[in-house]
């Protein structure tokens, strides 16, 4: 997926790599458990008493990707995720669907720019998550025609951002240049 020479990278030929992980319940030490495993048996004893039919949690640790004019060979802006939650249960009485976000972050690549960061949440004595997603569905109440929620709840803390006339006119120039060169590939292969 890497790569040297920025000639051979396709524009439209994304880059991705991804790395997942999966912990056996027997990998837990019983006799001294971690911090992991005590937050995990404190939030399964929270959970309502009814019995779940399904319940699952995605955690994504990290995740930071790159925006790139492969045209020009120049890196514009990285954007950093961190600390990436979801989850999802059901019951006979209700169905709740949670996300949360912990920090995002976008980077100015570009040389010689006056402010390195372009969005990053505000700085708080106590951290919030950046975005937080929640939705409780009473089961009970909702048929085939309408849905009754008991909880929608979306929670976006505030944000700092800082942009540069030269950052938008770089991206405005990726987009363009990308437009364009999209264009000559379908007129060449019209001809064809």
């Amino acid at each position: 997926c890497e790569r040297i020479d920025y000639t051979d990278f396709a524009a439209d030929a994304p880059c991705i790599k991804l790395r997942f992980a999966w912990k056996h319940p027997n990998a837990y030490n019983v006799d001294n458990p971690s911090e992991e495993l005590v937050n995990t048996l404190n939030e399964a004893r929270s959970l309502p008493q009814e019995n779940l039919d399904m319940y699952w949690r995605v955690q994504l640790p990290y995740v930071s990707f790159s925006i790139v004019d492969s045209l020009n060979a120049t890196q514009l802006m990285q954007v950093s995720v961190i600390g990436v939650e979801s989850r999802y249960s059901l019951s006979r009485s209700y169905t709740d669907v949670s996300a949360n976000m912990n920090w995002l972050q976008v980077d100015n690549q570009l040389s010689q720019a006056s402010a390195g960061v372009i969005l990053a949440p505000k700085t708080r004595k106590h951290p919030q998550p950046t975005l937080r997603i929640h939705t409780r569905k009473n089961n009970l109440l909702s048929n085939e025609h309408l849905n009754s929620y008991d909880t929608v709840q979306l929670v976006l803390q505030e944000l700092d951002i800082t942009l540069e006339q030269k950052t938008i006119v770089a991206f405005f120039l990726m987009i363009k240049g990308y437009k364009r060169e999209r264009a000559s590939d379908l007129n060449t292969s019209s001809a064809l």
